[in-house]
């Protein structure tokens, strides 16, 4: 009876009783019938899809677009069974290798950071782990083990780190194509991929676009069929093997529905900030003239988490128009026969439409759904007194590589000391039809900062990767080795590292800087001893150069990896070290707190987390989460040991 089930019933049963690899493999082997009919490539290709390509596409990884679009083209020269085979062994390789609680990240760090066919095997094993550590706490499992679940974050940032940063190499190189009207989006996408959150926010960008398409989808397109609303003025020619034509009464019809088409586009781009309470009246966000570092991440804005800079809602909105209206339609008014060219461009201050120009600067954090709009003629009225050249730079389309110029050129003014936030003016944004002498400020949070300078370092490498310069190779090394000694950045090694591959002097001053051993297939293990003072990267440089802390004394009132609160300020913290001084009699800490800052306490500020700590499950779960459990695992060691007669601490 079963044998008898056609192949689309099969998949129907694949795919909705979830019935894994080796599940489809047993049932290969019952018989020759069912083996033979399994083996078909749409069963495989279904399976392969959704436990490995659809990730890949997320991050919009070539090999994955080059196999969908094959299938979609109906090629049948791919055997699908043998590809998935091929992740397959890959998933049993990785899994196989998941590291214990003492082994070197460096290991894995070479063996599946690089190769991108490893990305959905990591995610889809990250996800499968416990979320969060209430249970263990609970059963006074007083040994939690981080290393599985950091090992699996650290190898997807390293991941996306990767993506992101080839795509760089690329558009340095002019092999990215950045006329398409989807540059500018997919630029600010792979600029995402470097912030730190990027694999947990990765799927919301396909989400998002695809609720905006479907929006449009059921409010534009249907109701113009249908002759309805606003769409009233706008008539719809369907057109045989052709782009049907839109037919508009006139330019401001025209201008009615690319308003309408904004409205409904941005408002999928809600901003996800709990409401906050001012005297008992609720108010939607609070008013913010500033824009953050975070603003720059188009991951972060599909996600809910930020407003977003202007620049990066001109991208999506170029996109959507792109894909929904340009490359479906061709547009004429009733007036003429003759097709209408529909130009969308951005310029420093605008988004331009036709000799329409809308403006958008989102100052409060709510949903964003307001902007202004304006003709040309009254930009260029009301800046009358102003030369022709800085009227052009307000109406005139930006080359893809200002946009560029601009992302790089922003300054965080970094201090010595600790600060919450880093302000500056930018005069590259300011709106000259609200006030000619106003700007736009940037705060930058201190870790941001310092990722933010970190790429910049790599992007001017990149960028000027033809010349030849022993100094500046020089310079940069020892830049690189700083910044690799920040944080978890060593985990980026590998894919910096590659990424100069097109450049093999570069790539070989690199080399004869950081590497002993120059064997590309353990390039990490076999070159840097994490926990030795001696090695170019080093944890024990991490802490002593960067933070300030003195090593490990048993004989001092707190130790590293000491979980802390401060009395004053109520934040929770995890002592990195004791603070060089002269007095021996006042002892000052380094702490990295909840917030990803690293500030300098008082002992006589702090208290002590112990096992009688109220709701510590709780606690500990917002501490590993807030501070990271890679971070927390590259400084402190990969476990965490809560005893009941001392503080709470994370050992070596």
């Amino acid at each position: 009876m079963i044998l008898e089930f056609p192949l689309d019933v099969w998949g129907l049963i694949i795919e909705r009783g979830r019935l894994d690899i080796p599940d489809v493999l047993n049932l290969l082997r019952v018989n020759k019938q069912l083996n033979v009919l399994l083996k078909h490539n749409s069963i495989w290709y279904r399976i392969m899809y959704n436990k490995y390509l659809k990730l890949q596409l997320q991050f919009d990884i070539k090999s994955a677009k080059q196999l969908v679009r094959a299938r979609n083209d109906g090629s049948t020269s791919q055997n699908y069974f043998q590809t998935c085979m091929w992740f397959y062994k890959k998933d049993l390789e990785y899994h196989n290798s998941i590291p214990d609680t003492n082994a070197d990240i460096g290991m894995f760090l070479d063996r599946f950071s690089i190769d991108d066919d490893y990305l959905p095997i990591i995610y889809n094993h990250y996800h499968q782990l416990p979320q969060d550590y209430t249970e263990m706490i609970r059963k006074k499992n007083y040994r939690i083990h981080l290393s599985e679940r950091a090992d699996c974050l650290n190898l997807l940032q390293a991941q996306s780190f990767k993506v992101g940063i080839d795509y760089l190499s690329k558009m340095f190189n002019g092999e990215i194509d950045t006329t398409s009207a989807s540059a500018l989006e997919e630029f600010w996408f792979n600029i995402s991929l470097l912030d730190r959150a990027s694999h947990s926010l990765v799927y919301t960008r396909q989400q998002v676009l695809k609720r905006i398409f479907k929006l449009l989808h059921r409010d534009i397109r249907i109701k113009i069929f249908f002759n309805e609303s606003i769409h009233s003025n706008v008539s719809l020619i369907s057109v045989e093997n052709d782009k049907d034509i839109l037919v508009f009464k006139d330019e401001q019809a025209l201008m009615q529905l690319i308003v309408h088409i904004f409205r409904l586009s941005m408002s999928c781009l809600e901003f996800q900030n709990p409401l906050v309470s001012i005297d008992d009246e609720v108010v939607f966000g609070k008013y913010c003239s500033s824009y953050f570092l975070e603003d720059f991440s188009l991951l972060r804005l599909y996600g809910g988490q930020v407003k977003g800079h202007p620049f990066l809602i001109m991208a999506i909105l170029i996109k959507v128009i792109d894909e929904f209206l340009i490359s479906n339609y061709r547009i004429r008014f009733e007036d003429s026969e003759n097709i209408e060219n529909l130009q969308i461009n951005m310029t420093s201050t605008y988004l331009r439409v036709r000799n329409h120009l809308f403006s958008f600067d989102r100052k409060t954090l709510t949903l964003f759904t307001s902007f202004d709009v304006y003709t040309i003629s009254e930009v260029v009225m009301n800046l009358r007194n102003r030369s022709y050249f800085e009227i052009s730079k307000f109406i005139e389309p930006l080359e893809f590589k200002y946009v560029v110029e601009c992302f790089l050129h922003l300054d965080t003014f970094m201090e010595a000391k600790s600060l919450d936030t880093i302000m500056r003016p930018d005069y590259y944004f300011t709106n000259p039809i609200v006030n000619l002498n106003s700007f736009v400020h940037h705060e930058f949070n201190t870790i941001s900062a310092q990722a933010y300078s970190f790429l910049k370092l790599l992007c001017r490498y990149i960028q000027d990767i033809d010349s030849e310069n022993d100094f500046l190779d020089s310079m940069f090394c020892r830049e690189l080795e700083r910044s690799m000694n920040y944080l978890n950045n060593h985990i980026y090694f590998n894919a910096i590292f590659h990424t100069l591959q097109n450049n093999p002097s570069k790539q070989n001053k690199v080399k004869a800087h950081f590497l002993d051993h120059p064997s590309e297939d353990w390039l990490f293990s076999e070159n840097f001893a994490l926990f030795e003072d001696n090695s170019k990267i080093s944890i024990k440089k991490i802490l002593k150069n960067y933070f300030f802390v003195k090593v490990r004394d048993p004989t001092k009132p707190l130790q590293s990896g000491t979980i802390i609160k401060h009395e004053k300020f109520e934040t929770y913290g995890i002592v990195l070290g004791e603070v060089m001084t002269t007095n021996e009699n006042t002892h000052y800490y380094r702490v990295y707190t909840t917030k990803k800052t690293t500030e300098c306490y008082n002992l006589n500020s702090i208290s002590v987390v112990d096992h009688n700590t109220k709701d510590l499950d709780k606690l500990l779960n917002f501490i590993l989460k807030s501070c990271g459990e890679d971070v927390i695992a590259s400084l402190f060691g990969n476990c965490l040991v809560l005893s009941e007669s001392h503080p709470l601490l994370l050992m070596f």
